[in-house]
């Protein structure tokens, strides 16, 4: 999964990758989520979601960070998400 989100093979998610998952119904709000995802889950503050970091979100004993993350991709897509 985690190497499907990073489009670009780098080792991370970042920004960009983020907004381009953000359905296009989401109109001026995508860069200003995708900046709320990441920041969320970008434990260490490098402005990128490590492999770790997204582990770390998908094995969250406090599932919040996790379905704040699914909703804001599926928003406007009929409650099924791409992501899982």
């Amino acid at each position: 999964m985690f190497q499907r989100l990073d489009v670009d093979g780098s080792g991370s998610i970042d920004l960009e990758e983020i907004t381009k998952l953000l359905p296009p119904t989401m109109k001026g709000q995508r860069h200003v989520n995708a900046m709320r995802m990441l920041r969320e889950v970008d434990t260490n503050g490098d402005g990128k979601i490590s492999y770790e970091e997204f582990m770390q979100m998908m094995n969250a004993q406090d599932e919040f960070l996790l379905v704040e993350f699914d909703s804001r991709l599926s928003f406007g897509e009929g409650g099924s998400s791409p992501m899982f």
